[in-house]
């Protein structure tokens, strides 16, 4: 989280936006870091806790939409080696899968708010073509639910630490 903080701090907002775009692009990327590391900064920096949510915001959105042109355009032959590379995320694709089918367009914002399923909904989508539109008005709520919840923790509970 040092890292994080040292970054955002030194570089601005800008690193804020690229960091997030890459969370919501990458499974790998520390999510329980990055929001509250966002708070933090916030409240320390004195940046604007609105102004850094709504940074995240975009960025989160910005990162969902890249992986779902990924996923319009080349996500069966993507899913199938990501399969075969890490066979472990098979369970975590069709609990995704299952989830959108069962729970149609409520299914995307149900899925923004559970950890690393939450990334893969957007290559999932966008690989069975959901409807762009409706890809994107379900996703917000849910990247806004997931972003400010950690940024708010990072804003009120990080008082204590340094960068």
């Amino acid at each position: 989280m040092q890292d994080i903080l040292y970054y955002i701090h030194t570089y601005g907002l800008i690193v804020l936006f690229l960091i997030v775009v890459g969370e919501y692009c990458v499974p790998a990327m520390p999510t329980g870091i990055v929001m509250p590391a966002a708070g933090i900064i916030a409240g320390q920096a004195h940046k604007g806790i609105i102004k850094v949510m709504l940074i995240s915001l975009i960025a989160g959105l910005v990162g969902s939409i890249i992986l779902y042109l990924l996923g319009y355009f080349v996500g069966s032959t993507l899913l199938e080696k990501l399969k075969i590379k890490h066979p472990k995320i098979e369970d975590k694709l069709e609990k995704t899968e299952k989830i959108l089918e069962k729970h149609s367009f409520l299914g995307i914002f149900i899925c923004r708010l559970i950890p690393i399923i939450r990334t893969y909904v957007s290559l999932i989508c966008g690989t069975v073509k959901v409807n762009f539109l409706k890809f994107i008005i379900f996703s917000i709520p849910g990247i806004f639910c997931w972003n400010f919840t950690g940024i708010v923790v990072g804003y009120f509970f990080g008082g204590k630490i340094r960068f």
